[in-house]
């Protein structure tokens, strides 16, 4: 970490040659035989390079004449009398961190003691739900300026969270493969609290961000329009990308996207290898609300919620708030004992939804086309869905119509097996009327057995 040749070249800036030799080779005071050199390489070299970042690293000496150790680290003062050393003193304090605090990476977790210092400081909070909250949380590290997704969990005993994070562990590698979809950096448990660092940092999530957002602020009319639109195809293509791997999401939900930028990212993947009971959530498909466990298992569940999505953002792109939206197609009529997630679910006023769509298309032919494969995308039947290779053709469709300059930012992720992709992906194949689904041993009844959701 440091050798004599790296002090020369430091300390070549600030002392005279011959007390530079002087100071290397002569014994240090209080120390016997040992010099400098050989004590600031062998129990001085994390005070050494914190007083190198502050640029100071003449206080070396100070510090080794006072025996002011690396095994003394972390200290909540510098104590040490000299030139120079008032003007360090907070900087060092902040600067040691790097060296003294524990720092969980490569999806790596850390139990952290109720008083000890945490790697991360909180800059702003993301959103909250019923499991926890989520924040943007930044490195303390001066030479890491990374920033992060936190989600906080108020326990790690309930289920969902567990098998959260064990998806996240497991996708860690295949996200890495696709642009939007969010990657977990590690995990820690603080007081009782399990936090997941996920990795990049984000804006907002998508229901916050279409609710607030400010149109005039885009400028151009046909840009605003655009990025929503391109949001659809980057979203059926993380989808895709995630059924092409063996792993099913649903829980998708403008909740669980995050924005960044000009890009939306997929995140909370704590359905992607299990059966568990889902919760109800107003963008779940009709099927998935059965207490037939080989419905959670189909792939046109994460379609029909991808079409709620998609009309979120039609909405949005044509002048109404998804508030609103989401008021306007509410059943009033619900029993009193519902939820209100039942209330306001797509799949109990999937009809209301789809006027109030129709009412926002105008003259548009391509919008039009647009709604009307939501409105597939939304059928009772899942295995009367289209596919999300067929969904992702029908947008850039109306992409060439719509905005024919254009590039969509993402195309059909490849299946990572190589071949016909409808050998893989047996919901493609019974599209395909040529397919024989009695020989697909993942396919029986329109429904996937559990090897396709094990990674």
């Amino acid at each position: 970490m440091v050798t004599d040749d790296f002090l020369r070249w430091i300390f070549s800036k600030d002392l005279a040659p011959q007390h530079l030799e002087q100071l290397l080779t002569t014994p240090a005071a209080w120390h016997g035989t040992e010099t400098y050199a050989q004590l600031i390489r062998e129990k001085f070299a994390k005070v050494f390079l914190t007083f190198l970042s502050l640029k100071a690293p003449t206080l070396i000496f100070l510090a080794v004449d006072n025996l002011f150790l690396d095994k003394y680290l972390p200290v909540p003062k510098l104590l040490l009398q000299g030139p120079g050393v008032d003007a360090v003193s907070q900087g060092f304090i902040k600067a040691q961190r790097r060296w003294t605090v524990r720092i969980p990476v490569d999806g790596g977790h850390i139990d952290y003691g109720p008083d000890e210092v945490l790697p991360f400081a909180h800059v702003r909070d993301l959103g909250a739900g019923s499991e926890g909250r989520t924040m943007v949380y930044r490195s303390r590290l001066s030479d890491e300026p990374a920033t992060y997704c936190v989600k906080v969990l108020h326990t790690n005993q309930d289920p969902d969270i567990v098998f959260e994070v064990a998806s996240l562990r497991r996708l860690r590698e295949v996200v890495r493969g696709h642009k939007h979809l969010i990657e977990l950096h590690a995990t820690y448990r603080q007081q009782g609290c399990l936090h997941l660092v996920t990795q990049p940092a984000c804006d907002a999530n998508l229901w916050d961000y279409l609710v607030n957002m400010d149109r005039a602020s885009f400028g151009d009319e046909n840009e605003f329009k655009f990025k929503l639109f391109g949001w659809m195809n980057c979203l059926a293509s993380s989808t895709k990308y995630l059924h092409n791997h063996g792993i099913l999401h649903h829980s998708l939900k403008p909740q669980n996207i995050l924005v960044r930028g000009t890009a939306v990212l997929l995140t909370d993947f704590e359905c992607a290898f299990t059966d568990h009971a889902l919760r109800v959530t107003e963008y779940l498909a009709p099927e998935q609300r059965s207490v037939v466990a080989a419905y959670y298992l189909e792939t046109k569940g994460d379609v029909f919620a991808l079409a709620c999505i998609f009309a979120d953002l039609f909405v949005t792109a044509s002048g109404m708030n998804v508030s609103a939206f989401r008021e306007a197609r509410g059943n009033r009529n619900a029993e009193l004992s519902f939820t209100q997630e039942k209330v306001y679910s797509f799949a109990g006023n999937v009809a209301e939804a789809q006027h109030i769509l129709q009412t926002l298309v105008g003259n548009s032919e391509s919008w039009c086309a647009l709604v009307s494969l939501i409105s597939d995308m939304w059928k009772e039947n899942p295995r009367e869905r289209p596919g999300l290779r067929a969904v992702m053709g029908q947008l850039n469709g109306i992409k060439m119509d719509i905005f024919p300059e254009r590039d969509l930012c993402c195309r059909m992720p490849p299946t990572p097996f190589g071949g016909d992709l409808a050998e893989f992906d047996p919901e493609e194949a019974s599209e395909d009327s040529s397919s024989d689904e009695d020989d697909d041993p993942f396919y029986t009844e329109g429904h996937l057995h559990a090897p396709f959701c094990s990674y």
